[in-house]
């Protein structure tokens, strides 16, 4: 059975808290996104950031650690001209339902634009899943876009 869990940045920006989505008022606007997580393991209700709000992939990595949207990936190759290094997004992609690593350039385009029948990104979907890049290479997981912002512009 899938396990549903979101995980967002507690309104401090301190932490993050992983567990269901709730809203914190009585009455939500149709347009709202969820303020609020109750903590899977304390059963806490505490205040998020609305705009952090990811949903765990159903996959954890080589060390055990689930994976949510928004975490980033290191890519280390060895070419000729020396080792290059680069960095790729955990983006879930709403028009082929699924999860793919996305280059850290090609993220802010495609986090809120379908991008998925362009045929000049046509090359992220061959063989981008999430499952083939986190299982079968083992990429080191090395941040998020929300604690590591940084890691975009690399």
């Amino acid at each position: 059975m899938k396990e549903f869990k979101f995980r967002a940045l507690t309104i401090d920006k301190g932490r993050f808290a992983i567990g269901l989505p709730v809203y914190l008022t009585e009455i939500a606007r149709e347009d709202e996104e969820p303020n609020g997580i109750i903590e899977t393991y304390s059963g806490l209700v505490v205040e998020i950031i609305p705009d952090t709000l990811e949903i765990y992939t159903g996959i954890k990595n080589k060390k055990g650690v689930e994976i949510f949207g928004g975490d980033v990936f290191r890519q280390e190759e060895e070419k000729d001209e020396g080792d290059v290094r680069t960095y790729h997004v955990v983006t879930w992609i709403r028009q082929r339902a699924a999860f793919y690593l996305i280059p850290a350039a090609h993220y802010p385009i495609l986090r809120d634009n379908d991008c998925s029948e362009e045929p000049e990104f046509s090359w992220l979907f061959e063989e981008a899943s999430l499952y083939d890049f986190s299982l079968d290479i083992e990429l080191p997981l090395v941040g998020n876009i929300y604690k590591n912002p940084e890691l975009l512009t690399k």
